[in-house]
């Protein structure tokens, strides 16, 4: 069978989605490439390329970047892209396919996917020979990369888009359940104070009213309890 072809983006969280809002039925082919590991992301490999080469060669303020396209496509293919808003943001008014789509847009997805492309290039040769060369201390899953990718970039890929989908749906507090979950612990808690206090564990200030364990007869109790033992145990509790 002929190779599957692998997606090269620059923040794949944010394109797949746009890429599913504008033709739906592409949900089905992506998501089986993400599963595949056939998904790879420049945003994403630039961050893992600096923490496998480490902060003994990459400066503490450049560790852990995720440098623009424009950054990258500078430093790893020298070309210079110019990121103008009035066409990076303006894309949606072409998603009808029978839609005139102006040059200076084309030429704009063009450069970005061919910068896109060639950086990716030369991160993988990097991050490949980061690899051959690698003399970790920790000890390292022999089939790490065809499990998890390249300095692990498919399951971040797949973090990032799971992030990317949580995102959509904030979290809610079930007030109702939280009240009725309050009551409880407060009702248990009343329960286990009169317990202690019964047992003479606890007392209750005479003014305040304050809950108060009475520590000096615990720790009698745990020094019994300790010297019955077999071999005994001897705390030490500071006064």
């Amino acid at each position: 069978p002929a190779p599957r072809p692998h997606l090269i983006f620059h923040n794949a969280a944010f394109d797949i989605p746009v890429l599913l809002r504008a033709h739906p039925p592409l949900r089905s082919a992506l998501f089986r490439a993400v599963d595949e590991g056939r998904v790879h992301d420049t945003k994403i490999m630039e961050p893992l390329i600096q923490i496998a080469v480490g902060s003994s060669a990459v400066s503490q303020k450049a560790l852990v970047l995720s440098p623009s396209l424009a950054k990258l496509a500078a430093a790893r293919a020298g070309l210079q892209l110019e990121k103008d808003d009035a066409i990076r943001l303006t894309f949606e008014r072409y998603l009808d396919p029978r839609a005139h789509i102006p040059a200076d847009h084309l030429r704009y997805a063009l450069s970005d996917a061919v910068a896109t492309y060639l950086v990716y290039k030369s991160q993988v040769a990097e991050a490949n020979a980061l690899v051959a060369s690698c003399d970790s201390r920790f000890p390292i899953y022999p089939a790490a990369t065809a499990r998890y990718g390249l300095l692990s970039e498919t399951i971040q890929v797949k973090g990032s888009l799971a992030f990317a989908w949580l995102e959509q749906f904030p979290l809610r507090v079930d007030t109702a359940q939280a009240v009725r979950l309050r009551d409880r612990l407060e009702a248990e808690s009343a329960t286990f104070e009169a317990a202690l206090i019964y047992f003479g564990w606890a007392k209750r200030g005479p003014r305040s009213g304050k809950f108060k364990l009475q520590f000096k007869k615990l720790r009698a109790i745990l020094k019994n309890y300790a010297a019955e033992q077999d071999p005994p145990i001897i705390p030490e509790f500071s006064e």
